[in-house]
């Protein structure tokens, strides 16, 4: 039984134009046969936890969002302990949501988490390190820190490069991230110089205007 409330979960999550209520509402079922059966601690209770966490995200519900990825969290971190590299990609989910709602600091919170795990198990120069990088990069953009960002898209860039090679994808969206942010840095260098253009404008056409009608004249 537990099985079918699963596959009805997945029916209508994947259909094309899907029934969130209703698939959270048989994972649900599901969940309270596996956690019944299996104890609150198993990972294959947390993969479900991950799924209706999901659903939740794709509705908007954020904060259940939240609450069931941490949920995930806490069984991984139990399970396989804190320094896995699979409890790495549900600190960048649960970043990932609070970027989405604008809560940049709890993002880079969880991001640094995820990095710091990644370096120490996988290296340096491993895509997943880079990856990291690119998404803390995109966060520091949000925030209007672009030159942060820059460094961080570079450093990402460098390491796809050894590891991937140039012509890799990733690669690519990085060269495009890198010119975003170098495009917003010369933007924002120039906004003092176009604010003070324009105010010279309006002075200097005040005086004009003050200058035709001392003498007499219509300023049309």
């Amino acid at each position: 039984m537990a099985t079918t409330y699963y596959t009805m979960g997945q029916v209508y999550d994947k259909q094309p134009s899907p029934n969130y209520e209703m698939a959270l509402e048989m994972y649900g079922k599901f969940q309270a046969i596996n956690i019944k059966r299996l104890g609150e601690n198993d990972t294959a209770v947390g993969a479900t936890f991950s799924i209706m966490g999901r659903a939740c995200e794709l509705q908007g519900k954020y904060e259940m969002a939240l609450e069931l990825y941490g949920k995930w969290l806490a069984i991984q971190i139990n399970v396989l302990g804190s320094d896995h590299p699979k409890v790495t990609k549900t600190y960048s989910i649960i970043a990932n949501v609070y970027a989405t709602q604008g809560k940049y600091v709890m993002a880079l919170e969880q991001f640094g988490k995820s990095l710091i795990i990644r370096i120490k198990a996988l290296g340096e120069d491993h895509p997943d390190v880079a990856s990291t990088y690119c998404n803390i990069a995109v966060v520091y953009s949000k925030q209007g820190k672009d030159e942060m960002a820059l460094e961080l898209f570079e450093k990402s860039l460098a390491i796809q490069i050894k590891s991937l090679g140039e012509d890799h994808p990733h690669v690519a969206k990085t060269y495009r991230n890198i010119a975003d942010s170098k495009y917003y840095i010369t933007e924002t260098a120039q906004v003092p110089h176009s604010k003070a253009a324009c105010i010279l404008v309006i002075v200097i056409s005040l005086t004009v205007l003050s200058t035709l009608c001392l003498v007499g004249l219509s300023p049309l």
